[in-house]
């Protein structure tokens, strides 16, 4: 959209969101996690990661910092779930932990869609209680983009 416009001598008028200084907090810090956290990098994003694994090699290497699961949702202007499906995760992102991101905060899913509750992203996003959400697998897909709408 912008590229296209730019090159017929318009700007055109969009959602545009700075990165450089914001935090990005990733869930899950495995080979997905720390690619985000090196594209992130890039970008002079403040990185913080929360999951079970914790390469601290990586870490360092990437600038990053691990911290609790409470603190990354409180901090993070991005949080991408990047992160395995499991017994002990499924709906890891509830109402408690929307209520807990900034309301200028955006939801980033590239893992699996059981990992949020759906229904409550929803009405969060409805209800403004934080800035947007981009998922890129759900768990039901049928109806869900026009009941957020």
């Amino acid at each position: 959209m912008f590229d296209r416009g730019t090159k017929q001598g318009k700007w055109p008028s969009g959602d545009a969101y700075e990165l450089d200084g914001k935090t990005i907090g990733i869930i899950g810090f495995g080979s997905i996690g720390q690619k985000v956290a090196r594209y992130a990098g890039a970008f002079n994003m403040r990185v913080i990661a929360y999951g079970n694994y914790q390469d601290h090699d990586a870490a360092a290497r990437l600038k990053a910092s691990f911290v609790d699961l409470n603190q990354l949702l409180r901090e993070a202007d991005y949080v991408v779930i990047s992160t395995a499906l499991s017994a002990s995760n499924y709906h890891l992102i509830d109402q408690q932990a929307l209520a807990r991101m900034k309301q200028t905060a955006f939801l980033v899913n590239i893992s699996r869609g059981a990992l949020i509750d759906e229904p409550v992203l929803i009405d969060a996003l409805r209800r403004k209680q934080i800035a947007g959400g981009r998922l890129m697998c759900l768990k039901r897909t049928a109806g869900i983009i026009a009941r957020a709408g």
